[in-house]
């Protein structure tokens, strides 16, 4: 299904252990301070935290738990390979109301010379109709730009706390602003594997 449609999902995947850590993990990140990894929006509450980069050195090292996870790793190493890394560790955080969407994008533009991948973590629920991730459906294939895409047809992913989302770098998506519900967490880790980087001249 990851190949095909450019996505899967896979529920229940996080331990309530490890899940618990992790939501007091951001119980400490979202105060909107001055750190320079944190994103502060102005929401109609007041500043909110929307975005956090370099999780896995913070607080109290549950997000570096989770990327040494056995079955994460797994997974990682079956679409990468052995020689897999990550290049991106960061979260993405909706406040219910704060009028913040996420746009049309792609996590990367490649030659596809290996798989590159996107793994999502939720630690919240997310629901269809109040700012779910949506997906253009086998777009990963889609050699047109993000301006044509996002006018194709979409389908939407509800998600669960303690699921795991993974995509393909190249397929479009987005999400709007979430209304009715109270807080959003999502932890990104984004993996390629070194034969890529090396083929395509990614990083020196």
């Amino acid at each position: 299904s990851f190949e095909q449609d450019g996505f899967t999902h896979f529920p229940g995947f996080v331990p309530p252990p490890l899940l618990a850590r992790l939501r007091e993990l951001f119980d400490q990140l979202l105060v909107p301070d001055a750190q320079t990894c944190k994103v502060i929006t102005a929401a109609p509450s007041g500043p909110v935290v929307t975005n956090i980069d370099l999780l896995c050195h913070r607080g109290n090292l549950a997000a570096l738990e989770l990327l040494g996870y056995p079955p994460l790793l797994e997974l990682a190493r079956a679409l990468c390979g052995d020689d897999l890394f990550l290049i991106q560790e960061f979260a993405v955080i909706k406040h219910g109301g704060d009028g913040v969407p996420v746009l049309w994008h792609k996590d990367m533009v490649h030659r596809r010379s290996g798989t590159c991948f996107t793994a999502g973590i939720y630690l919240d629920p997310s629901f269809a109709g109040d700012g779910a991730l949506q997906v253009v459906q086998c777009g990963h294939h889609d050699p047109r730009d993000i301006c044509a895409l996002m006018h194709e047809p979409h389908i939407e992913l509800p998600m669960q706390g303690g699921d795991i989302l993974i995509h393909d770098m190249m397929l479009a998506h987005a999400s709007p602003p979430m209304h009715h519900g109270l807080l959003r967490r999502v932890i990104y880790f984004e993996f390629l594997s070194a034969a890529q980087v090396a083929a395509e001249r990614i990083y020196p």
